[in-house]
């Protein structure tokens, strides 16, 4: 064990640190205290382990009331049934800490906590401003009232997990994924401050984000409007879709997570769009563009009737209604949901339709030359005759 120079813990703190398992008030600031050290059970009262290094530590049951561990380095730590209640943690480093504390009402100012599992615990009223929850596991969790501007929750993985009446301002939700949804038990965002939050790949099990969160009037939305919120992606997402409704034309425009409606049946015009996690259910877009657009995870429910959508990822959540005589060539229907559809002379000539969902969909007519169908779902049932043509270039019926 080494340790630094500057604000060194004394000799006869450490001393009394390894030995009796109390170190009340001792000065251990910028400490190397040894990798997995055990201190379960200890009292730690008011011991200054500013700056301290704790990788690794058991600390288990330890009591930390009034002690200050700003800054220091408890990364892997296990700190279950830990009392941290009066404790001074900003900036403290709890990533991949094992931790069932109540921080309710604590500054946790810079606090990390990537890639930490978290289940049930509480951070109420806490400071959390630049806090990081990039990568974690939150099941359970409550940041009811919490100030957290600009924290982190990118490619997080949440569930009954809640932010009613918090200040997520600039905070990130990229990529955040919200694993198990009740529909009793949305992620609600009730009164919560979301402006310029990003959420851009955020995902309800790889649908749209929306279809599993609250907001309410009281909420502000990413885009600075207030709620209920018809989107989650940013201000720029939100002005596109203001340019949509208004021209029906929006080519490349980023509309990641938007919900989208076309109540005046214009023409829309949406090639190269990114679409991804966007609701376009009941979206009704006949002669439509959305050639080399970007669909994955999007839910493409209407009547698209003659539409373009050569190139496209349409590796949608469902994309279902009517899509006669569309032109597919080289789309990308992986995995999507296209059951109990109108398919009819559709080109999806080398489309990809692996894993695809086809239960009753009807493919009279259309065209599937050279289209990779490995792994098709209910291939059997899907309507095909001699005007379909099969994979291998032959008319049907096909034998998938």
């Amino acid at each position: 064990m080494s340790v630094q120079p500057a604000r060194a813990a004394d000799a006869d703190a450490l001393y009394r640190l390894l030995h009796p398992k109390s170190c009340l008030g001792c000065d251990l600031r910028q400490a190397e205290l040894p990798d997995g050290i055990d201190l379960s059970g200890y009292d730690l009262s008011k011991t200054r382990f500013d700056g301290a290094r704790l990788r690794g530590a058991n600390l288990q049951g330890a009591d930390f009331g009034g002690a200050d561990l700003t800054g220091a380095d408890a990364s892997g730590a296990n700190l279950r049934s830990a009392k941290l209640g009066t404790a001074k943690l900003a900036g403290i480093d709890f990533s991949r800490a094992q931790l069932d504390a109540d921080f309710s009402g604590i500054d946790l100012t810079r606090a990390r906590f990537k890639g930490s599992e978290l289940n049930g615990n509480r951070f109420n009223r806490a400071q959390l401003g630049d806090a990081d929850f990039s990568e974690s596991k939150l099941v359970g969790v409550d940041f009811g009232k919490a100030v957290a501007q600009r924290a982190d929750f990118s490619a997080s993985r949440i569930e009954n997990t809640h932010f009613v009446g918090a200040v997520l301002s600039g905070a990130s939700f990229k990529d955040l994924q919200v694993q198990s949804y009740n529909v009793g038990k949305p992620i609600d965002f009730s009164g919560a401050d979301l402006n310029g939050a990003d959420f851009n790949g955020a995902n309800c099990r790889g649908k749209s984000f929306r279809i599993c969160t609250r907001t309410d009037a009281a909420t502000t939305c990413p885009a600075g409007n207030k709620g209920p919120c018809l989107d989650f992606g940013s201000a720029l997402v939100a002005r596109n879709r203001e340019t949509l409704n208004g021209t029906a034309e929006c080519k490349s425009c980023d509309l990641r997570g938007a919900t989208l409606d076309n109540k005046g049946g214009a023409r829309i015009v949406l090639d190269g769009a990114d679409l991804r996690y966007a609701s376009l259910y009941r979206f009704n877009a006949p002669d439509g563009s959305f050639v080399d657009a970007k669909l994955q995870g999007a839910d493409v429910v209407g009547d698209y009737t003659r539409a373009k959508m050569q190139g496209a990822d349409l590796r949608a959540d469902r994309l279902m209604g009517t899509f006669v005589e569309a032109q597919m060539q080289g789309a990308d229907l992986s995995g999507a949901d296209i059951q109990m559809s109108d398919y009819r002379r559709a080109n999806l000539v080398k489309a990809k339709l692996n894993n695809t969902l086809v239960y009753g969909t009807d493919l009279r007519g259309a065209d599937l030359t050279g289209a990779d169908v490995q792994g098709l779902r209910y291939g059997n049932t899907a309507k095909t005759d001699a005007t379909t043509t099969c994979p291998n270039g032959k008319p049907g019926p096909c034998a998938w």
